[in-house]
């Protein structure tokens, strides 16, 4: 996952549930208030809370450590942010056929090595026409 989504995803878990942590205390307050009545679910959605909350602040504090890392020339060295979002300051990322056999670069499928190598050891090449 990149930086950036990484510190994102973990800021929206900690905003989502930090109200309902809130929320869930008052109505347990209330209930305590008003009837006395065993009140105990509120403290576990609460719990539920206090865990998704939680969870959104380790995701933010990995995705800023990634980020400063990279910033600090973690892989390579960086200029400005834009890696954050981009990737984490590598090329491209390429998207591999099932088989393994070609590869998409620019828009175009190429051959990768283990393909290379098939052809090289007289695999025959055929050639898909779209089905009309």
């Amino acid at each position: 996952m990149k930086p950036a989504n990484l510190l994102s995803t973990g800021l929206l878990f900690y905003l989502i549930f930090m109200p309902l942590f809130a929320f869930f205390g008052d109505m347990r307050i209330e209930c305590n208030l008003s009837d006395g009545a065993d009140c105990i679910e509120y403290g576990y959605m609460q719990g539920v809370s206090t865990a998704g909350m939680i969870f959104g602040i380790l995701l933010s504090v990995g995705g800023a450590y990634k980020i400063r890392t990279l910033a600090r020339g973690g892989r390579r060295k960086s200029e400005g942010l834009w890696f954050a979002y981009e990737g984490d300051g590598e090329g491209p990322s390429l998207k591999y056929s099932d088989d393994g056999y070609w590869k998409l670069v620019d828009g175009d499928w190429i051959p990768t090595e283990k393909q290379l190598s098939a052809i090289n050891d007289g695999a025959v090449v055929e050639e898909i026409r779209p089905q009309s």
